[in-house]
């Protein structure tokens, strides 16, 4: 799937060139500001992207959710965590890891936590600025872009 990225006003003027790139099974990146904040992805595919999304609370605790299944998996005290964000996301989306009680990850509620970072099958997108993240986000992300 190729990607163009647009600033906004770039997106008003090239609207139906850049629908007919999405129909044809390409997608857009809308940019503000040269942060992405929209996409426009084919939309039968839209509905088959899975993302996985990671919060950092005040305490450097990290949340990951999926949908509404969310769950506190500690802080990245150990090598294991260190820079694993997109590898376990993507295993999650695959089926084959899942945080688990067993492993001492707990089911939680997202109130009240902003999300710092999340991942896609089009790879790892910071929802905040790189200064914005704990020790915590920042080992379990690896080398932040």
């Amino acid at each position: 799937m190729s990607t163009k990225r647009v600033k906004s006003d770039e997106a008003r003027r090239l609207f139906r060139e850049l629908l007919d790139h999405v129909e044809h099974g390409g997608r857009v990146e809308i940019l503000r500001y040269n942060r992405p904040v929209a996409v426009m992805t084919p939309y039968a595919q839209e509905e088959q992207v899975m993302t996985v999304t990671l919060y950092e609370t005040n305490s450097d605790l990290l949340i990951l959710a999926r949908g509404d299944d969310a769950w506190d998996i500690g802080a990245p005290d150990n090598d294991y965590l260190n820079g694993s964000f997109a590898t376990d996301a993507k295993a999650w989306i695959d089926g084959d890891w899942e945080p688990n009680e067993n492993d001492g990850q707990t089911p939680t509620n997202l109130e009240d936590l902003t999300a710092v970072a999340e991942w896609t099958p089009a790879g790892v997108r910071l929802l905040v600025a790189v200064e914005q993240l704990g020790g915590a986000a920042e080992m379990y992300l690896g080398e932040a872009e």
